[in-house]
Parts: structure tokens; C-alpha cells; sequence
């Protein structure tokens, strides 16, 4: 699997909002025991790893931005973050047997993609947005602290540990932008002006608020280069051409329904309707 190559990036994984058809331990055997496999085979043939964990890990509820080592985090918030924590803790001991690898921490990941995700806020809301023109949040989230990071970013976080051979066992922060839940929402009625928003109480309404700091990789020379405003505008702007496309193909179902209906009938009354 990993023969001829010059390092692996390991972004496979069972999801927070994945199925949880099997139980909780798939997280574990996913997200732990696999990634352990594949480590000690990176060590056996000298192959660097990068390990993409998640800013989901920090717990902090005093607003303020927290950089790698910080000790607000808590593993056991949810049986994701506690595999993902676990993962880490895998790589750390194998770097003490030789494993060459880098860790990045992305915050609540948002922006257009091959494959969209819609559990993430700020893509949800957007979908909200642009097909209901009406955005539901939980009650503390306006007044909440997150890091955000776009898959842009994240995707040139990638390619800067790559290009500059940054395994030395290290974990870095990637953010695009910290902000408030007002501050996305505001946004979001920037670009869609007729969005409205209800605030609503749930089960999984927690009072964290925090940032992440991503001091340690900007130091190295790494900038991220999308903010959430024009990250929601190019959310926008997909959503308006897949509606357009959505419209035409809709049209043209509907002529082709007219057009098979129409040679149906033609060819019903041409056919007698006993034939000898």
C-alpha cells in the first residue's frame, strides 16, 4: 500500500457525524487502531505521516485562542474526540521509535469542496440560507467563539508541510478566521439579505467559546488566504449555479416527458386495438 511513495497524508476516518451503526468503538477502530497500523508500517519503511486530528479537542469557555500545547482540552467531549486524541497519542509514542510525523488541527472546516459537507456549520447554514432563506442556531451560539478553517486552507496546510518536510513531530493549528456565532451569522445576511434566524434550545447546546492560535505554522511562513466572508460569497455562488442547473434540468425533464408522452399517443393511435 504505502511502497514507492514519499509520504503519507491520512485524512481517512469516522466522522463526529458519521453513522454510529456498530457503536461508538468504531470510532476507536477506525480513527485509532487504524491509523496505528499504517504508522508502524511508516516507521518499518521510513516514510513520513501527516495525521489530520481536529481542533474539536479544545474546551475552553473563556474566549480565548489556544495554541498546541494548551492544556484546555478534552478528549472525552465525544467519542470522536476522544479517538482522534487517542490517534495523536499513537503518533507521539511511534516518534519515539523512529516514526517522522506532523499533526494539523483544522477548526470547524467550511467552503466548497469536491464533496460538500453539510454538517458543519457554517456550510449548514448556508444551506439553510440559499433553499429556506431561514437559519435555525442553538440559543449560546451567537455569543460563542470558534475557529474556522477553509478547505482551501487546509488543503495549502497540506501541501506546506509536504513542500517544506516538516515532520519532526510537531502539531500545528490551522485557522482561517476566529469568530463569533453573530459574527458567520451577519455574513451569512451580508451575502443573503432575506435570511432570517430563530434561536432554539438542544440537547447538545454546550457554553464552550474559544479560538484557536495558530501562531506556530503562520511563523513558518504558512498564510492562510480565505476569510469566512469570502469563503460564504463562493458558498454563494455555487449555490446560485447548481439552482440554475437545477432549473434547466428540471426543464429539460420536463420537455423530454412531453416529448416521450407525445410519441406514446401518436403511436397508441396508429395501433388498432384488437390486432388480428
Amino acid at each position: 500500500l504505502i511502497r514507492d511513495v514519499e509520504a503519507v497524508v491520512h485524512l481517512a476516518g469516522q466522522g463526529p457525524v458519521s453513522s454510529r451503526r456498530g457503536g461508538n468503538g468504531l470510532y476507536d477502530t477506525i480513527n485509532k487502531e487504524w491509523i496505528e497500523k499504517l504508522a508502524e508500517a511508516c516507521v518499518t519503511r521510513e516514510i513520513p505521516i501527516l495525521f489530520v486530528s481536529t481542533g474539536m479537542l479544545y474546551a475552553a469557555r473563556d474566549g480565548g485562542l489556544l495554541p498546541e500545547d494548551s492544556t484546555d482540552i478534552d478528549p472525552d467531549q465525544h467519542p470522536y474526540t476522544r479517538s482522534k486524541y487517542l490517534a495523536e497519542q499513537v503518533l507521539r509514542a511511534l516518534g519515539r521509535k523512529g516514526l517522522c510525523f506532523s499533526i494539523l488541527r483544522f477548526g470547524s472546516v467550511f467552503g466548497v469542496a469536491p464533496v460538500m459537507n453539510f454538517h458543519v456549520a457554517i456550510n449548514a447554514f448556508m444551506q439553510q440560507a440559499a433553499m429556506k432563506k431561514h437559519i435555525t442556531v442553538w440559543r449560546t451560539m451567537p455569543r460563542q467563539l470558534r475557529p474556522y478553517t477553509s478547505v482551501r486552507d487546509a488543503a495549502d496546510a497540506i501541501n506546506f508541510i509536504l513542500e517544506n518536510r516538516l515532520f519532526e513531530g510537531d502539531t500545528y493549528n490551522v485557522v482561517s478566521e476566529n469568530a463569533r456565532g453573530n459574527e458567520v451569522l451577519k455574513e451569512i445576511q451580508t451575502s443573503i439579505p432575506e435570511t432570517t434566524i430563530s434561536l432554539v434550545d438542544a440537547e447538545r447546546m454546550n457554553d464552550l467559546s474559544f479560538g484557536m492560535d495558530d501562531t506556530k505554522i503562520r511563523d513558518l511562513g504558512f498564510c492562510p488566504s480565505v476569510t469566512i466572508a469570502s469563503g460564504i460569497r463562493e458558498l454563494v455562488g455555487v449555490f446560485k449555479i447548481s439552482f440554475v442547473f437545477a432549473i434547466i434540468s428540471l426543464s429539460l425533464l420536463l420537455v423530454l416527458n412531453q416529448i416521450i408522452l407525445y410519441n406514446t399517443q401518436k403511436s397508441f393511435k396508429k395501433s388498432p386495438i384488437c390486432p388480428k
